[in-house]
């Protein structure tokens, strides 16, 4: 990967020289080459638009239909990112499939977007008091899902 020279002036005290620093260019869409995306979602209609969605941005994903069946591909797949539901119906909840999975310290640190139809004032804070990195309300627009993917994932690159 190329580089590129950007002159930055230090100060401490008094105006140091400029130093020189080769930074790697990182762009999302070369993310989008790299990251494997978790979907757990009960609901097939909202699994096929997720998946559309993916699809359409140039993702690699795999598709769980339940808190279970996504903690059992956890033990084999690896995923850099994770969207899911929080009412998963029967069985274990979104809420408590996150609690499993941040109990996993391979996993613990693997970026999870609440997508949800609790949508009332305060529900957004209270799924990231949950362990949620952030939260997306269903029904989603492309550029809703775009916007909260790209913010997710560049916050995964800084440094």
């Amino acid at each position: 990967m190329e580089g590129v020279l950007i002159y930055i002036p230090l100060f401490h005290l008094c105006i140091l020289p400029a130093v020189i620093f080769q930074i790697p260019i990182i762009s999302y869409e070369m993310v989008t080459d790299t990251m494997k995306i978790l979907i757990v979602e009960d609901n097939l209609p909202n699994m096929t638009y997720a998946q559309f969605l993916l699809k359409k941005l140039g993702y690699e994903f795999i598709s769980a239909f339940s808190g279970e069946e996504a903690l059992e591909m956890l033990k084999t797949q690896n995923v850099d990112y994770m969207l899911i539901d929080i009412n998963l119906g029967e069985g274990i909840s979104g809420l408590e499939f996150l609690k499993a999975v941040r109990k996993k310290k391979c996993l613990n640190n693997v970026p999870a977007i609440a997508v949800t139809a609790y949508a009332m004032n305060g529900d957004k804070d209270k799924f990231i008091n949950e362990g949620f990195d952030d939260y997306l309300p269903k029904p989603y627009t492309f550029n809703d899902f775009k916007k909260v993917l790209q913010k997710n994932m560049v916050s995964q690159l800084e440094w």
